[in-house]
């Protein structure tokens, strides 16, 4: 469970927390955000994420890339989020015919089975369902570490999310992309969106 820190932690950070606080209102507004967080290791993305979703009382759900022994999970920051929703929220993944495509999608699946474009539909309606009452924040974290699926995912998200109130949020340490072009490439194209915010 994500905590929040003693405000006086966040000194020096009114202007990423006023930024968040932005893309936040206009997901209550019904405009969806894009806000991507760069920094250092243990610098502190997560936790603005997360204060700044407590401060403007909306939920938040952060699924974090992954890597094991130098090699990409697939898919990974999205089994993660399913595995928090299965126990906090599992009637999302029931509640209409095309959520059926995630009901056993928690464990990391090979990143061709996900290419037949019925996840990222399905996935674009979980947030939807998620955001059906109030805004909320939705995170893909340490993207440096993520698949080239996920960054499809990623960018089908931030590209196709239209009315709904989500804040979607994708942290990566700025170091790893720049020494990668293709997640050079696709942030610096995320970053042109009309909707998207840089921290």
């Amino acid at each position: 469970m994500h905590t929040r820190v003693p405000a006086s932690d966040f000194v020096g950070r009114r202007a990423e927390l006023a930024v968040f606080a932005g893309a936040i209102a206009d997901a209550q507004r019904g405009l969806p955000s894009v806000v991507l967080v760069s920094g250092d290791a243990g610098i502190g993305k997560t936790t603005i994420v997360i204060e700044s979703a407590a401060r403007a009382d909306v939920a938040v759900h952060l699924g974090r890339s992954t890597h094991i022994g130098g090699e990409i999970i697939p898919l990974a920051p999205l089994a993660d989020l399913l595995r928090q929703l299965r126990r906090s929220r599992p009637d999302l993944l029931s509640e209409t015919p095309a959520l059926t495509v995630l009901r056993d999608w928690f464990v990391p699946r090979s990143a061709s089975s996900a290419l037949d474009g019925g996840l990222f539909v399905a996935v674009l309606e979980l947030f939807s369902h998620l955001a059906a009452d109030a805004a909320v924040v939705v995170g893909f974290e340490d993207l440096h570490w993520a698949d080239t699926v996920t960054w499809d995912l990623f960018d089908h998200l931030a590209r196709n999310l239209i009315d709904e109130r989500v804040v979607l949020v994708g942290t990566f340490r700025a170091n790893e992309v720049a020494t990668c072009p293709p997640q050079r490439g696709r942030l610096a194209e995320l970053a042109r969106l009309p909707a998207a915010r840089r921290i």
